[in-house]
């Protein structure tokens, strides 16, 4: 199968040809369908975040599953899924308190690798890394079972796949403002921070405010995808206007080249 692998920092992705080994235990093959472009991913292509190559690329992107390994129970073959970025062990005190996004039950392995050390992509025998553990700028993945969440069939893949990271981060970093909006709490996101004057010490204290953060929304992936999906089907989210662009696979390098200039809002590679 076919994937876009960061070689070299700086560099063009390169669409390489690559030996893809069946899903193992707890582990799912998904049928790539729209990956998103985003920034996340041009801050490793440029070096800001220093991660070991040769990877693949892509953490915002939906598919079907077409293959589970031993004990899968969550998704079967043909179901359609939204891929998450971050684990979901289901046992560590975040995600045991619903704070999912925040898991360290896998702490004991490299991000880029599967749960148990090693790599499911290979170049002529040599592993590949994949980004967050799904590297979805790839024609199938093979990636943790808790890293996909099923969501219904009728919705486009194109906006399932930013559901998958811009969205949930957007729409569930608004959710979490509105929650503590009541105690007179201030949610600052890094670009606000930075945009803006620090907020007085001496005012908060005297007005009882509060700064909180929030990582990927502070969303519940298996939770709260499937209700974006809704909300997007019932008009009450409005996706089609995030979605500058849609590309061909071997178009993501110009994908990139127009996101850095600032020339799209979202845009999508949809696979065949």
């Amino acid at each position: 199968m076919r994937a876009a692998v960061l070689t070299e920092v700086n560099k063009p992705l390169q669409i390489l040809d690559l030996e893809q080994e069946p899903p193992k235990a707890n582990e799912v093959r998904v049928q790539v369908k729209a990956a998103g472009v985003c920034m996340s991913d041009w801050h490793i292509m440029n070096g800001d975040w220093p991660l070991p190559l040769p990877m693949v690329l892509g953490h915002e992107a939906a598919g079907i599953v077409v293959e589970n390994g031993p004990g899968v129970s969550t998704v079967k073959p043909g179901d359609h899924v939204i891929f998450s970025f971050r684990p979901n062990c289901g046992h560590c005190r975040y995600c045991s308190s619903g704070r999912s996004v925040l898991c360290i039950g896998h702490n004991d392995t490299p991000r880029w690798l599967m749960h148990d050390g090693t790599a499911r992509v290979k170049l002529n025998g040599t592993p590949i890394n994949q980004m967050a553990r799904i590297g979805t700028f790839s024609e199938f993945v093979v990636c943790p079972a808790e890293q996909v969440v099923k969501v219904r069939k009728d919705l486009p893949f194109t906006h399932a796949a930013i559901i998958g990271c811009s969205v949930a981060t957007g729409v569930g970093a608004v959710i979490r403002h509105a929650k503590v909006a009541a105690g007179a709490s201030v949610l600052v996101g890094i670009p606000a921070f930075a945009a803006r004057a620090p907020i007085s010490p001496f005012n908060m204290v005297f007005t009882e405010k509060t700064i909180s953060g929030t990582y990927y929304g502070s969303v519940r992936p298996d939770i709260d995808f499937p209700i974006l999906a809704d909300l997007d089907m019932e008009k009450k989210l409005d996706l089609d206007s995030l979605i500058s662009r849609t590309y061909r696979f071997d178009e993501i390098n110009e994908g990139f080249r127009l996101l850095t200039l600032g020339e799209v809002a979202r845009g999508v590679i949809v696979f065949n």
